[in-house]
């Protein structure tokens, strides 16, 4: 059974409050909690909070979660390690005081370029850093998230760094290392992207009303008028100073409230009052889009509780963030934007409030240039929610009969990859015994739409590596649902495939209406049980491989931000098609 249907975040000195709204159906739940206090009711509400967190926001500092059923607070679960103690201390962020890195910013510096050196997610680096937009100032020091390494028999930097992904020059300069020299049981620093591990629930102090901040309300001043201590108060909202905000929803417990045992909650509990609203002071770096987002409504929401024409804020200007959205409310922005004529990195950034490192980031873009057709992500998805691809590297001994080209094929990576990792050319030779790096590439599942919709899998940084030269793929049209199957035999900048079999043949050309055509259409490509969308045509042309498929030559299949061979530009209509097998624009 769902616990939750939805969230709101409540910005607080030093990080969130979280205030969880309770699913209809627990109401039941919600009455035997503030009447009948048990442990075991105690255990189930922790643990669906702390599980609901995990999913939603695990990046986030939080340091108390307020349940809430319809408009009325029942229940507040400080996390914090003992009553009264800091929800959040340092010592309690996994690796990241113990083994800290700590980066001054220089001039030309971007959060982009810092999380590209150091191999970690531009999300945990602003949430370690308190960081609501994307601005950092030169001379500025951010925290680095970190974990300590070992060095073992056989260890060089080298080695170490590429394990890594870094240069030896990051390990270096973060460990303060004057040469190569490293020894058996020497730690070294390494970045890392491991999360902050969630700090322990205080038990839950149920709440008999809640009070939303006036101007000119203080802790103690609240504290008196309900008859609990100003400890009491902090505790059970999580806060460690004595900081408040005007429309903030404080919890208050009964007078007789401890933290060890808290009295049962009475049903006149007062309701929160939702039609006042929050404020908020724009920062450095702040974006309507991002306010918005952080508080889960519309753009169109803040705009109109602000009398907002435009997307223009200035650094200090006061919000109001209205209460009476629905808190599930999506901000009205496409995930996906195309790149249309004419277009930039820099207008589409305009147009959609959106810093232009922001989009290079979730794109995997390492300069500005784009392309007409070209895809772009816009939710950021790829660094939060979802699984991160990952790269390791594996050693080759080189035999005898071995070439560049087969190993290629044979590790299911690009020859240039293969080149740029070895530092070598297309004429370098190779030696018996020498020692290749072969990067190793595990491509995280991306969710789908729906079950016949495939995955939206980047060509260059994902679809290349699911569907390398050699593998067999089963190709299903998404119109008619017809399906045949095709092995990938060249091809760098698309998937350059032949049909396996004469029936794969003719199964494809009646898909196409009884000929063979340069028409693109979307499908949906199987590989080891990964379903990919993609683009393809059906008309034969150039190297055939396979023999006796009544086929002569190879067709196309394009993914997401594929190009052609002839002038390595986009084609709009396959990234059209691919689209709609990715159930981003429909038929």
């Amino acid at each position: 059974m769902i616990m939750f249907q939805s969230h709101r975040l409540e910005q607080t000195e030093n990080g969130f409050n979280v205030i969880l709204y309770l699913d209809q159906n627990m109401s039941e739940f919600a009455t035997e909690l503030g009447t009948k206090q048990t442990e075991e009711k105690e255990t189930e509400l922790q643990k669906g909070a702390m599980d609901y967190l995990r999913k939603r926001v695990p990046n986030l500092k939080i340091n108390a979660i307020k349940v809430v059923m319809g408009s009325i607070m029942i229940a507040s679960i400080p996390l914090t390690q003992s009553a009264f103690a800091n929800p959040v201390e340092a010592s309690q962020v996994t690796q990241v005081e113990n083994n800290q890195i700590t980066y001054t910013v220089s001039s030309g510096d971007t959060l982009y370029s810092i999380a590209q050196k150091f191999n970690v997610k531009i999300d945990l680096i602003k949430s370690l850093n308190n960081l609501p937009g994307n601005t950092i100032k030169v001379g500025e020091g951010l925290i680095i998230p970190s974990t300590s390494y070992s060095v073992k028999a056989g260890d060089t930097l080298y080695s170490i760094a590429t394990k890594y992904n870094l240069s030896v020059d990051t390990i270096m300069e973060i460990n303060k290392l004057e040469s190569t020299t490293i020894k058996i049981g020497q730690t070294l620093t390494i970045p890392s992207n491991e999360l902050a591990s969630m700090p322990a629930p205080s038990k839950p102090v149920l709440v008999e009303t809640s009070h939303t901040v006036k101007a000119g309300d203080t802790l103690y001043g609240i504290a008196n008028q309900y008859g609990v201590s100003v400890d009491q108060l902090k505790h059970a909202n999580g806060l460690t100073g004595n900081t408040i905000q005007v429309g903030q929803a404080l919890a208050i417990p009964k007078a007789n409230e401890t933290t060890t045992a808290p009295a049962p909650v009475q049903q006149t509990t007062t309701q929160i009052t939702q039609v006042e609203d929050d404020t908020y002071t724009v920062k450095s770096g702040d974006t309507l889009i991002g306010i918005a987002t952080l508080h889960n409504i519309s753009v169109d929401a803040l705009k109109k509780a602000n009398s907002l024409s435009t997307d223009l804020i200035q650094v200090g200007q006061i919000l109001s963030i209205p209460n009476d959205a629905p808190a599930q409310e999506a901000v009205k922005k496409p995930t996906i934007h195309v790149v249309q004529t004419g277009e930039s990195l820099s207008s589409i950034s305009n147009k959609y409030s959106m810093p232009i490192d922001d989009i290079k980031a979730i794109n995997g873009l390492s300069g500005d240039t784009i392309y007409v057709g070209q895809s772009l992500r816009l939710d950021g998805a790829s660094q939060t929610s979802t699984a991160q691809n990952q790269i390791s590297y594996k050693t080759h001994t080189v035999e005898s009969g071995d070439t560049i080209w087969a190993l290629s094929v044979k590790y299911g990576i690009p020859q240039a990859e293969l080149l740029k990792a070895n530092h070598l050319t297309t004429s370098s030779p190779l030696s018996i015994g020498q020692k290749l790096q072969v990067p190793v590439h595990e491509i995280a599942v991306q969710p789908t739409v729906s079950e016949k919709h495939g995955e939206f899998l980047d060509w260059w940084t994902e679809a290349q590596y699911v569907f390398p030269i050699n593998s067999t793929a089963k190709v299903t049209d998404f119109q008619t649902g017809k399906s045949f199957y095709v092995k990938r035999t060249i091809g760098a900048n698309h998937a350059d495939v032949e049909p396996v079999s004469a029936k794969d043949t003719s199964i494809m050309k009646e898909v196409w209406g009884g000929s063979f055509s340069w028409v693109e259409r979307a499908v949906i490509v199987e590989v080891d049980g990964r379903k990919i969308a993609g683009s393809m045509t059906s008309m034969p042309h150039d190297v055939q491989y396979i023999k006796d498929n009544n086929f002569n030559g190879h067709t196309d299949i394009h993914f997401k931000n594929s190009t052609r061979h002839k002038d390595g530009q986009i084609n709009a209509r396959h990234q059209q098609q691919v689209q709609i097998a990715a159930g981003i624009t429909q038929p």
